[in-house]
């Protein structure tokens, strides 16, 4: 009984942490400029073939650590179970969870800009060193 709780808890604390985060976050001064880099494209990029090589492997790390619950709904679910509908849940709870923690970090890229006064490109290189930004 006291298992299911502390999953509880674990399952959706994260949450908790990057919505307060993420309004945190929103009002801060240069956040816009942060979300617009994020989410305004620079299509001069999208013919490079290292970006969607990049993308792609995003996708496949992202969804690599969900692999496991995937796994273990077909296990434990009845043969007839809608196994489909469990992985669209579970892909799309990842996708979601992606773009709220890109917005958390974006808006504290463009506070540091705004900061600084340098562009949002020079603030930080990219890479692991994105999860010390925020």
């Amino acid at each position: 009984k006291s298992t299911g709780k502390v999953v509880y808890f674990t399952a959706t604390f994260p949450y908790l942490v990057l919505i307060i985060l993420l309004i945190r976050g929103l009002f801060l001064e240069g956040a816009t400029q942060g979300i617009a880099y994020l989410f305004v494209p620079d299509w001069s990029k999208l013919a490079d073939i290292s970006v969607w090589r990049a993308a792609a492997g995003q996708v496949f790390f992202s969804l690599g650590i969900s692999w496991g619950g995937i796994i273990m709904f077909g296990s434990y679910n009845d043969f007839s179970a809608r196994v489909h509908v469990d992985a669209h849940i579970v892909s799309l709870a990842d996708f979601l969870t992606s773009i709220i923690a890109s917005m958390v970090i974006f808006s504290t890229l463009g506070h540091s800009a705004y900061n600084l006064g340098v562009p949002i490109e020079k603030v930080a290189k990219g890479g692991q060193g994105l999860a010390f930004v925020a």
